[in-house]
């Protein structure tokens, strides 16, 4: 495995030098009963955690947390919790969470197979790859399979082995979703335009993501990829996975949870099960490492979010570091919001709050190069790039075209209902 050396945070070296100041207290968390004994559940396992639940166990509406749970995917962990803490829920939503609890056991095995097929498909091809997220983090973070609910299996390879790989994944039964354009003209050009394609396996229905990137812009994360260092985790007898290795999984779960506004509590729960299991030098080093990696603000408003909902201690230089910061305040304040915000509605049912998630990624890293290029990426439609495929040199006409390109659509859709 790669190792590096951390050269440190400049918030926190500043943090170190500086005089002690008062420091803000972390965002509060919002929420009804509901969500807060979801995310009670959500706490890396022990006494604090079981105390917690039988807290916020007291006065829960069981129907209003069951759709909690269920719109953060946290069945699993919390049936667990619930049965550590010795909370029993009312008979009906103790039936259904057992029930749930033993269909996502059963899926997380399904997926860890899937998985092991799957990459053992593309190390036989040749092909860099590692597992992202999946059974790999269950297995780091819980040390077992199944506790939430996933729906995908997400695979990294290099860029230059996107297509290598859509024939790997085509030869083991799966189909090219998303891009729609399944000509391999369409794919070179989406590799180039997008990270990730979504494949479905034609029996059973499993979905698998190709990701060639891990993010959306190359200014997060640079250099990091499937030929990054790596561990492996062992799920069972005879059953490795190999994913990112430590920091660098650590750094990106960061910038993914902050990308979706941490709108689910597993994202979180994830990564705060990594966390329990380090103490202050090892939270502090995966901090460090992360702004090393190129995370910009994400781990800071992550830790954050860990501390407010999840109980995890800071060390103090890292706590002062990050609670100065406005802009990972307001990432923290925004993904709070997402989580438990909107009377539990999705992200997609609540009036331009995926607008603000966007907007908000201007505020992932310090600095104007990073500003521009984020506002530039946003102001380009990938749809209009794939529809358009103009040539590199007229890459500044996709800004002047989207706006009528967009109204075209618009029209187009409102022309279908009228035909309808």
């Amino acid at each position: 495995m790669k190792t590096g050396v951390p050269t440190g945070d400049s918030n926190l070296t500043r943090a170190r030098s500086a005089s002690p100041r008062p420091v803000p207290p972390p965002p509060p968390a919002l929420g009804d009963a509901a969500f807060r004994l979801a995310t009670a559940c959500c706490r890396p396992a022990g006494p604090d955690r079981d105390a917690a639940v039988r807290a916020a166990a007291a006065s829960v509406d069981w129907s209003a947390f069951a759709r909690v749970l269920a719109r953060h995917r946290v069945e699993g962990l919390a049936h667990e919790a619930l049965r550590q803490a010795g909370v029993e829920p009312a008979p009906t939503a103790a039936a259904d969470l057992r029930r749930a609890a033993l269909e996502i056991a059963a899926d997380g095995l399904r997926l860890a197979a899937e998985s092991h097929r799957l990459q053992q498909a593309l190390d036989a091809a040749g092909l860099a790859n590692l597992v992202l997220k999946g059974a790999t983090l269950d297995q780091l973070a819980w040390g077992r399979l199944g506790l939430k609910r996933a729906w995908d299996i997400d695979l990294l390879v290099l860029p230059a082995d996107a297509a290598a790989a859509r024939s790997v994944l085509e030869g083991a039964g799966y189909r090219l979703m998303d891009p729609a354009d399944a000509t391999k003209p369409a794919f070179a050009t989406w590799v180039t335009l997008s990270k990730e394609a979504v494949f479905r396996k034609q029996e059973g229905g499993l979905t698998a993501e190709l990701h060639w990137r891990l993010t959306d812009t190359a200014l997060l994360l640079p250099g990091l990829s499937a030929a990054s260092a790596w561990q492996t985790v062992s799920l069972s007898d005879g059953l490795a996975l190999r994913t990112l290795a430590p920091t660098e999984l650590f750094a990106y779960l960061c910038v993914h949870g902050a990308t979706h506004a941490w709108s689910r509590l597993k994202w979180l729960a994830d990564l705060g099960g990594l966390l329990a299991a380090q103490d202050d030098d090892g939270r502090a080093h995966l901090y460090r490492r992360a702004c090393d990696l190129g995370a910009g603000r994400c781990p800071a408003s992550a830790l954050l979010l860990c501390e407010a909902l999840l109980g995890i201690a800071l060390p103090r230089d890292v706590a002062l570091a990050i609670r100065g910061d406005a802009g990972a305040r307001r990432l923290a304040s925004l993904a709070l919001e997402a989580m438990a915000g909107g009377g539990g509605a999705e992200l997609d049912e609540r009036r331009f709050f995926n607008d603000r998630i966007v907007l908000s990624q201007l505020l992932f890293a310090r600095g104007w190069r990073f500003r521009f290029a984020e506002a530039t990426r946003q102001s380009v439609s990938l749809h209009d790039r794939m529809t358009l495929r103009l040539p590199p040199a007229l890459g500044f006409l996709y800004v002047l075209v989207r706006a009528p390109l967009w109204f075209w659509r618009r029209l187009g859709r409102r022309d279908g209902f009228r035909r309808s």
